[in-house]
């Protein structure tokens, strides 16, 4: 074998498939990926890039419910991180970065679960936001925006995307009110 055909069979695919990973809990009581929940507090979480691959996923479910494409060089160029795609790329860490903290799960190479909702914050994730946005969030919490903690999270789906255990029907959407008044 070649170097450059070893080199071409480990390149990270260009396109991926993006299915929807439902779970009933977090579909109840979960928020949208584009909530001022999720710029307030899960952005000192997940980073910038990954909170706007979230939120582009989100779109992106928006306009095909059961899944789609997603070409990942187009994705990095328009979310400005760079047209590559190799694992190191800003995309694919961003992408990680999701599934890292439970809201996405790479099946393989070339298909991903994302969940449509994110969970509220847990208290270890809460514990690591600087203290002015703990106080706010338990003000958002106290006002009835958000759950008083997140239940833990099920295990990511496994290799060859089992996950028929976790396809409830679609709950109604939660909407937050605004944040309360400081």
């Amino acid at each position: 074998m070649s170097l450059a055909t070893s080199s071409a069979q480990t390149r990270e695919p260009r396109v991926i498939s993006v299915r929807p990973w439902p779970d009933p809990v977090i579909d109840r009581l979960g928020v949208d990926p584009r909530a001022a929940y999720v710029e307030r507090f899960w952005l000192a979480q997940l980073g910038p890039s990954a909170t706007l691959l979230a939120r582009r996923l989100a779109d992106g479910f928006d306009a095909c419910p059961d899944g789609f494409e997603l070409d990942l060089a187009v994705t990095g160029r328009a979310l400005g991180l760079g047209h590559g795609v190799d694992r190191n790329s800003p995309v694919q860490r961003a992408l990680t970065r999701l599934c890292r903290f439970g809201l996405a799960a790479k099946i393989d190479s070339t298909e991903v679960m994302v969940r449509r909702r994110l969970p509220p914050l847990t208290r270890r994730q809460l514990h690591r936001l600087p203290e002015a946005i703990r106080g706010e969030h338990e003000a958002w919490r106290d006002a009835g925006a958000v759950p008083a903690s997140a239940p833990r999270q099920p295990s990511p789906p496994g290799p060859g995307g089992d996950v028929a255990h976790l396809a409830p029907p679609d709950p109604p959407a939660v909407t937050l009110p605004p944040p309360p008044a400081a």
